[in-house]
């Protein structure tokens, strides 16, 4: 209380957690069981089902043994609740469990940026809590996965005492982290998940079959199981590390040293001995296996100089699993993460049994989706027999996708154990749907066998409608359901999703509101006299829906029967026969048919169709990455849900389970079904805990009895969980640091313009010495009455740094009718109302200027006209300059390359670059175009290549590339106009195929080391060839 008391902003507690979540109608005035409880209760919401995140005990005991990891877990969270961002970092990054909780915490906050989604910026705040928090963690598995790859696997191999004892994969997967689950690391753990400890070998060197076809063979054959398919050991067999406190194995003291202690005051325990060789051997064997090395191990080189993290853990071998791994990691992670000491211990790969076998997620993914296709072909030849079909058939059917859905019940039945229903939803709607197909089917078709003796029930062709839709609907479901595991048709199938989720839904609500004005639009200009009714309404919908695939023009045209029946204008009456037919079912011949007919296929062809396409390739574009880790996230809900169904897929499940019932009750060793699980989803490395294997632990490499030195402490804190401590500290303190020198960067450039500002201001006030000094001033140079007067400037005081107290030159603008009648629609008009709109938009692009990252020198006068950035010019306004501001004059450095592999440059007859003013801003360079199809460039390539406006300086797309924007010299200069370079180059060196013309009309082609007489043109043609790399 005393923390909420002293927050500043408590708006977001009272308003979105205890009120809007929580249910309050007072504010919180005393912290009780009763309100931890609550919090606990919305924590387990917001978390999406885990348990225990705001234990009550912590506040109902007086002194409980407190858990460290609890207790800063509580604190984060308190501090999340009050919108304590900053707080909620820097207490993530002192836990001792920083990557859980980086998962759990991004959950929490984004679903409480969903309950304040009402309160913009602090749902803002939350999502980019929840996005660093992802960040975060991916960033700490990814450094432990480049520094040791198998002990960083290994870490999501350990069930996480204080989230539910899951593993970091499946705490990923419940909280819908897909950036965490994407990882290469969870990758190769999923992989492995599904594959198991199977290892697929081959018959005779280099003759190979796809892994997929060694599996289903096995599978369906069961003899090639012996010859392909061995088992490797797990890594479970090789780490005790991750033993709880009372289920390590005790250490064992020496008899005499024992009675020697006996009675004796407890002493300090001292360091292991230097010299001790008795005590080094002693201390190895009872050591933790993730403990730093110590000085000794480092001096003696007993330790394997690999990472800090956990070294000696050991991942079980599986070819599919290095699969995945880079070409040269696997040279050397089977043999340089496994210490010395520990190969002894090493097993090798054995033979498979059907227990071993059957129980891979991947073999049963195989079987069943081999059932699955001959299930669909079962399923359309049996639909597809005339009349009725075959009843034993149909029968048969629906018992097969009886056992199907009994298969999918029984899948969710397990997952739901200890996975939040939310994450289930197509699949409930799997089984909804399919029952709801089964319960339709057996009513009709009972209802049309059984009743038809007494009542005529015509539900054949209902029945027959009816499975017709359930094969449709399986056939997508099987792409669904089996898709995922392509790595090519797995992320194409997302991105469908994607795109027709963002762009097709909302296209259909477009084509609707069209097609049904249209419906309504034909009906009451092409057929004005027909009665409206449902069935009208209908057909002109439907006719409107078909234009979308075909073009009925049927409407426009007059049959012979309704010519026949045309009534003159005078035997009309007003209000019938408007159409001007008797027969009330003729289009009615006038130009407002044709126009709402030819509108509405307009719309329909040409905008509708192109403007889906786009919609379509720009999301395809776009979600490139997130379908990539939408589906690699999907692939661990498959590997999960295949390692929960049976070995044996429908229509054989029954005989699975009937087996198994047997052999339960019968208390038999069957070592087939006890062998096969289908119960659980443990990952074949997930370390189970059990006091059977503590005589494995205890042997480093043979049996015997090793008494442990007293005077030797046994360490327990691990480095794994050191280093990712470490890790969550330095990316925050480096988070932090980025922070901070951003403010100091704009922080440094603000200072610096303020101190340009102080300058300036000390210089005005101390000018009046300058301007008795009439030596170094000019004079007023006077010109004709019908020419502009221009004040001569000292080239010392051109600078606009450098402040001039009466500086006020004269103001010329050329009169838009003495420009050509080509350029008067660019010229900048200089009337009151168009020059105060035309400072607006300079300001306003100043504005938009500051904002930028890197933002450009543009300066604007007191009214917000732009200022010559070369300086003052003696005379204000355009002058005979077309803009204010910046003229382009376009300059063009076109470069190709001759047979003799000579580099050559495009000139014009008068030896310079091509040139040419510019005063549009389209996207297209009609000059530019005309310039390339002179030298024989493909029209497509030359209109590509003139398309590119749009690059900013120093930007390359499709060889073409901006150089650079440069200020020229010119005596048409003023104050708030001036020339500008725009330099474009186009490199015609790579496409071999063009035939360029080496004697273009109008133009001539110069060496690239061609010196022109301006060094400016010169300094153009470098800075091309050098962004493109290319060399004279």
């Amino acid at each position: 209380m005393r923390w909420l008391d002293n927050v500043v902003d408590l708006d977001f507690f009272n308003i979105v957690v205890v009120g809007q979540c929580l249910g309050y109608s007072n504010k919180l005035s005393t912290f009780g069981e009763d309100f931890a409880h609550d919090m606990d209760s919305l924590f387990f919401r917001l978390s999406g089902g885990f348990s225990n995140l705001f234990p009550v005990d912590y506040f109902s005991q007086p002194n409980p043994t407190k858990d460290r990891s609890k207790s800063m877990q509580i604190l984060a969270l308190w501090a999340l609740c009050l919108n304590q961002v900053e707080v909620v970092k820097c207490i993530w990054a002192h836990s001792p469990e920083p990557m859980p909780l980086a998962l759990v915490m991004s959950r929490i906050a984004k679903s409480l940026a969903f309950e304040g989604r009402e309160y913009f910026f602090y749902e803002e705040r939350l999502k980019i809590l929840a996005h660093y928090l992802t960040n975060a963690a991916c960033n700490l598995l990814d450094e432990a996965y480049k520094s040791a790859p198998k002990p960083a696997y290994l870490t999501l191999c350990q069930k996480l005492s204080n989230f539910n004892r899951l593993t970091m994969t499946r705490l990923a997967y419940e909280t819908n982290n897909r950036e965490f689950i994407s990882h290469e690391c969870c990758q190769r753990w999923v992989l492995r998940l599904f594959y198991s400890n199977l290892k697929i070998g081959q018959i005779v060197n280099g003759i190979s079959l796809p892994r997929w076809l060694k599996i289903l063979l096995s599978a369906v054959f069961v003899v090639p199981i012996w010859i392909w398919i061995s088992v490797g050991p797990s890594s479970s067999e090789f780490s005790g590390h991750d033993l709880p406190h009372n289920e390590q194995p005790k250490s064992q003291i020496s008899p005499t040293v024992a009675l020697l202690q006996n009675g004796q005051p407890k002493k300090r325990v001292r360091a292991a001995s230097t010299y001790s060789m008795h005590s080094g051997r002693s201390y190895g064997l009872h050591r933790d296996d993730t403990a730093a090395p110590s000085r000794d191990e480092r001096t003696f080189g007993t330790e394997t100089p690999r990472s800090g993290i956990a070294p000696s853990l050991h991942v079980g071998g599986n070819d599919e699993v290095e699969a995945m791994l880079p070409q040269e990691d696997r040279k050397f992670r089977s043999s340089l993460d496994i210490p010395s000491r520990r190969k002894g211990v090493r097993r090798k790969a054995t033979r498979a049994s059907l227990g071993d076998f059957y129980s891979a997620p991947i073999v049963k993914y195989w079987l069943s989706l081999t059932f699955r296709v001959l299930y669909l072909c079962f399923f359309a030849y049996s639909i597809a027999l005339p009349g009725c079909g075959n009843a034993w058939f149909d029968y048969a059917l629906w018992l097969w996708t009886l056992m199907w859905l009994l298969e999918s019940i029984w899948v969710i039945y397990l997952r739901c154990r200890d996975t939040n229903i939310s994450q289930l939803r197509w699949t409930l709607f799997d089984v909804i749907s399919v029952s709801l197909f089964l319960i339709a089917l057996i009513t009709f078709e009972s209802a049309g066998r059984l009743m038809i003796k007494y009542v005529s029930f015509p539900s054949a062709y209902l029945v027959k409608v009816i499975w017709s839709c359930l094969l449709l609907y399986q056939c997508y479901a099987t792409l669904f359901i089996y898709i995922p595991l392509s790595d090519l048709l797995g992320p194409l199938l997302v991105r469908v999703k994607l795109m027709v989720t963002r762009d097709f839904v909302y296209f259909f609500i477009l084509v609707s509101l069209a097609v049904c004005s249209t419906a309504i639009a034909v009906k009451a200009i092409v057929y004005p006299d027909l009665e409206l009714t449902i069935g009208v309404i209908r057909h002109h919908i439907s006719w409107a829906w078909m234009q979308l695939f075909t073009t009925d023009l049927k409407a426009l045209e007059q049959t012979e029967k309704c010519r026949a029946t045309f009534l003159a204008p005078r035997s009309r009456d007003y209000c019938t026969h408007v159409g001007g037919f008797a027969n009330h079912e003729c289009p009615a011949d006038s130009q407002a048919t044709y126009f709402v007919i030819v509108e509405y296929l307009i719309v329909l062809k040409l905008i509708c169709w192109p403007l889906l396409f786009a919609l379509f390739a720009k999301t395809a574009k776009e979600v490139d990455d997130e379908a990539d880790k939408i589906w690699k996230y999907q692939l661990y809900g498959l590997a999960t849900d295949f390692s929960l169904r049976p070995c044996l897929p429908p229509p054989f499940t029954p005989l699975f389970f009937l087996g198994v019932t047997c052999c339960q009750l019968s208390s038999c060793a069957c070592g087939f079904f006890n062998k096969v699980s289908f119960t659980s989803s443990d990952h074949p490395d997930v370390i189970h805990h059990s006091r059977n294997d503590t005589s494995l632990l205890l042997s480093p490499s043979k049996v015997s009895v090793v008494y442990r030195n007293p005077s030797v402490p046994n360490q327990k804190i691990g480095t794994t969980k050191h280093f990712y401590c470490k890790a969550a500290l330095n990316y925050w303190k480096s988070n932090i640091i980025n922070t901070d020198s951003k403010l100091e960067r704009r922080l440094s450039a603000f200072t610096k313009s303020l101190n340009e500002k102080v300058h300036h201001l000390i210089v005005s006030t101390n000018f009046s010495g300058i301007a008795a000094q009439s030596d170094e001033r000019k004079i007023w140079s006077a010109g004709d009455p019908d020419e502009s007067k221009r004040v001569i400037v000292n080239e010392k005081y051109r600078s606009w740094h450098v402040l001039i107290p009466d500086y006020c030159p004269p103001n010329y603008s050329k009169p838009i009718q003495d420009f050509s009648q080509e350029l008067q629609k660019f010229v900048d008009q200089t009337s009151p109302n168009h020059l105060a709109e035309l400072c607006k938009q300079w300001r306003q692009k100043k504005l938009h200027d500051l904002l930028k990252e890197k933002s450009t020198d543009l300066q604007l006068s007191t009214v917000g006209l732009p200022l010559n950035p070369s300086g003052r010019t003696g005379l204000s306004g355009r002058g005979n300059l077309v803009k204010f501001g910046p003229n382009n004059l376009q300059f063009y450095v076109i470069i190709t390359r001759t047979s003799a592999q000579q580099l050559m440059i495009l000139t014009t007859p008068d030896n310079d670059l091509p040139n040419k003013q510019r005063y549009d801003y389209n996207r297209a360079d009609e000059y530019l175009h005309n310039i390339l199809t002179t030298i024989n460039v493909p029209d497509p390539s030359a209109q590509i290549y003139s398309t590119k406006g749009h690059l900013t300086t120093g930007q390359i797309d499709n060889c073409v590339l901006h150089v650079c924007t440069q200020p020229l010299s010119s005596n048409e200069d003023t104050d708030n106009a001036w020339t500008e370079a725009d330099v474009w180059a186009v490199n015609l060196t790579e496409p071999i195929d063009y035939l360029i013309q080496m004697s273009p009309n109008g133009f001539k082609w110069q060496p690239a080391n061609y010196l022109f007489s301006q060094k400016l043109r010169n300094d153009f043609v470098k800075q091309s060839l050098r962004a493109f790399k290319l060399q004279t």
